[in-house]
């Protein structure tokens, strides 16, 4: 197996174990952020890249901070969660009830947010890395021992010579 093959399959085993801990955990309401996540590779290094919301996803969103408005703007993107979630409230329009939940996290940040104030945690991402860590070690082993030992001795023949 080539350098950059087992690093597909590791960066593979991380990637799986992410998306696997978020739907454990019920951090999932359309699979944006999993179907988002992406790998690059090449014959010396691995990366994962996913959504910028990845963290407020471990984290929370705190209050918000700038009286300037994003695009879209939260409450638009609040009641795009509402229709993908299947939220369809009886007693308030899906746009009034997007405004009173963005109000409520400009305010105050998610509940998510609020927990982890409070000492609660929410690991999704980071349990799914390390998950996925300790399952590619485990997997690959035998094969990266083996790719590091040869490598030391090619370093230390040039060393010597």
């Amino acid at each position: 197996m080539t350098d950059q093959e087992l690093l597909d399959r590791m960066i593979t085993t991380l990637k799986d174990n992410i998306i696997r801990e978020q739907a454990a955990r019920g951090v999932k309401a359309s699979g944006r952020s999993a179907r988002s996540l992406r790998k690059e590779v090449t014959d010396s290094a691995g990366r994962l890249y996913g959504l910028y919301y990845f963290l407020q996803q471990e984290q929370g969103r705190g209050p918000t901070r700038t009286l300037e408005p994003s695009t879209p703007t939260l409450r638009e993107r609040i009641f795009s969660w509402l229709g993908e979630k299947g939220i369809n409230p009886t007693d308030i329009t899906k746009e009034s009830l997007a405004y009173v939940i963005a109000r409520k996290i400009h305010n105050e940040g998610t509940k998510l947010y609020r927990k982890l104030n409070k000492g609660e945690a929410n690991d999704a991402v980071k349990v799914g890395i390390e998950d996925g860590i300790n399952a590619v070690i485990k997997q690959y082993k035998p094969e990266l021992v083996k790719k590091m030992s040869i490598s030391l001795r090619s370093q230390i023949v040039k060393d010597i010579k």
